[in-house]
């Protein structure tokens, strides 16, 4: 399995892969077992959604489980997922798949109708994080990196850490007050202190440089895998200017400029300044860091867009994915932030939500 995350493909070398995508194949692994297969279950309907800035999950609908006559769904899919059993979902054609989930079971219950459904829901580490009750704790540590690896270590059940050292050279503990969920990513990301992205895809949890990786994952052509396209370019003209104060009393300030695009008119005779003053800003390094980090989460609602393909298990989240044979206006390479896999035993669709292009 290629590593989503980092590899690049084309069209043609998936098309090759996959036997033209037409046989959709999915795979639900429970200690690395496939018990799709093992327990021959029948997937009536599969969701995925995977984000980049909410927990990931899993919805999976199995048919043909209902007894009629001991009014009960048998024994043995109900024994294969009890709460908080980790799974991994693979998908892909034929006998090609890609691992694109692994969470553990927040929900099972049952849909009855014109047919009886056994439903689980899958959650990632996100969830977990949101639920971990509110903590009062200090992180005595040098850098933000190095506190959210402490942070993660009770989730190694659920998933391991990927991450980008940062250099902070921190003088005083940091105080988490709330959640896990809440320190990371309003704490120490929301407010830019730590100019990385927290994404969680398939049982890795990243805290990385911001859309660290900008070569595109693939190319979708509409007309061919692209069956679907709505972007819209939105006017921003900003300078976000960050204030703090060092040791020795001096002010320390740092600049950083938001723009929609090079063609742009300016709509206003003088650039809004947007301002944000934060004593732990001590020095011209973290300053800039900030600065950076917030014109940056700015910088990506200025691009905004959702799509469908064919379904492509390489389109995840915390990727660019290049577009062609649409208009100059829409041919860019666009940040994935939201992806949602629909799977039935006649078809695979997945669709996409993008935050800012190159």
């Amino acid at each position: 399995m290629a590593d989503l995350m980092t590899a690049k493909s084309t069209y043609k070398k998936l098309a090759d892969t996959y036997a033209n995508f037409i046989v959709p194949l999915v795979k639900v692994k429970v200690n690395g077992v496939d018990v799709i297969k093992t327990k021959k279950l029948i997937v009536h309907e599969l969701e995925v959604r995977l984000s980049v800035h909410m927990a990931g999950s899993v919805t999976i609908k199995f048919a043909n489980q209902y007894n009629e006559e001991k009014h009960s769904f048998e024994s043995s899919v109900k024994s294969t997922f009890p709460l908080g059993t980790v799974a991994e979902v693979e998908l892909g054609y034929l006998s090609t798949t890609q691992k694109i989930f692994k969470g553990y079971v927040e929900m099972m219950g049952v849909e009855m109708g014109e047919v009886e459904l056994f439903v689980i829901t899958l959650m990632d580490v996100k969830r977990l994080m949101m639920i971990s009750g509110k903590k009062e704790f200090l992180y005595d540590a040098k850098n933000y990196s190095d506190i959210f690896s402490q942070v993660m270590k009770n989730y190694s059940a659920v998933c391991k850490t990927s991450v980008d050292a940062t250099n902070d050279k921190l003088e005083s503990p940091i105080a988490q007050l709330g959640t896990d969920y809440e320190f990371v990513t309003r704490q120490l990301i929301g407010r830019g202190k730590a100019d990385r992205e927290f994404i969680v895809f398939a049982g890795t949890a990243y805290f990385r440089k911001p859309q660290k990786v900008t070569t595109p994952i693939m190319t979708v052509r509409y007309g061919r895998e692209l069956k679907s396209l709505q972007i819209s370019h939105c006017y921003k003209d900003l300078t976000v200017e960050v204030h703090g104060t060092d040791e020795n009393e001096k002010t320390i300030t740092a600049k950083a400029k938001v723009k929609s695009n090079a063609t742009q008119k300016k709509a206003m005779s003088q650039t809004p300044i947007y301002t944000i003053t934060d004593a732990a800003v001590d020095t011209q390094e973290k300053a800039k860091t900030k600065a950076e980090a917030i014109a940056r989460q700015i910088q990506e609602k200025s691009t905004v867009g959702y799509g469908s393909t064919i379904g492509l298990p390489e389109i995840v989240p915390g990727r660019y994915l290049e577009v062609e044979n649409v208009d100059a206006i829409a041919d860019k390479k666009y940040y994935i932030t939201e992806v949602t896999h629909t799977y039935t035993k006649d078809d695979f669709v997945t669709q996409f939500e993008v935050g800012g292009c190159i």
